[in-house]
């Protein structure tokens, strides 16, 4: 139930322009890496949480000399379920530039940040997937790959396994309509498409509903 709000954005997500149905798809599980990492490692430890997603965090890079990241408070502030607890910060003068930081390692299946616009009561992707094995207490860098003109200012963060199953929940409503010409124009299909794209997402949110995060910057 918790996460059942985030889903009822998406699904909300632009009706009536037409432009707006045209989602980016990565169903193909071809995802790319774009993440160097600080070299060093962190020295941080992972914070603890009151398992509702409120972590005091570790003590890691509470604010920056490099260059949009200055304001940057990279403690584990953030819980994804099995993601566990993670930081991530969004460069000012970049909005396509982030870094992040990860209480626990996951060098098997891996970890993976979609960009997302979010206005009011909806969100959607804005790119594609980038993922990283990462880690523990290690500060990575990334640059997230647009493919769309809205701004990026939130990022979903979820496991490697459940991006083909959140591509297909972004695009169901998109494809439904592009399936069926003058869908758009048609009240019934239309609702059809709302339905459709309503069971996708349901679905996802059954079957991962512990395998993501999604976090919204200050605009």
């Amino acid at each position: 139930m918790k996460n059942l709000l985030i889903f009822a954005l998406f699904l909300t997500v632009a009706c009536d322009a037409p432009q707006r149905t045209r989602y980016p798809t990565s169903a193909s599980g071809d995802y790319s890496s774009v993440f160097g990492d600080s070299g060093a490692g962190g020295s941080s430890q992972g914070g603890s949480g009151d398992g509702n997603g409120n972590g005091d965090g570790g003590a890691d890079d509470h604010g920056s000399s490099e260059p949009g990241f200055e304001e940057c408070n990279l403690g584990h502030q953030y819980y994804g379920g099995n993601i566990g607890y993670f930081g991530v910060c969004q460069n000012s003068g970049d909005e396509r530039k982030f870094k992040s930081s990860f209480a626990k390692a996951d060098i098997s299946e891996g970890t993976c940040f979609v960009p997302m616009h979010i206005q009011g009561s909806q969100s959607f992707n804005v790119g594609r997937a980038e993922c990283v094995h990462n880690q523990a207490n290690k500060t990575y860098y990334m640059t997230l790959y647009k493919s769309r003109q809205d701004d990026t200012n939130g990022v979903m963060v979820l496991k490697a396994g459940s991006v083909n199953a959140f591509m297909q929940c972004m695009s169901a409503k998109a494809n439904y309509i592009q399936s069926r010409p003058g869908c758009l124009y048609d009240y019934n299909c239309m609702q059809a498409a709302n339905q459709y794209a309503s069971t996708v997402c349901n679905s996802f949110v059954k079957n991962h509903q512990n395998n993501y995060k999604q976090v919204h910057f200050n605009d």
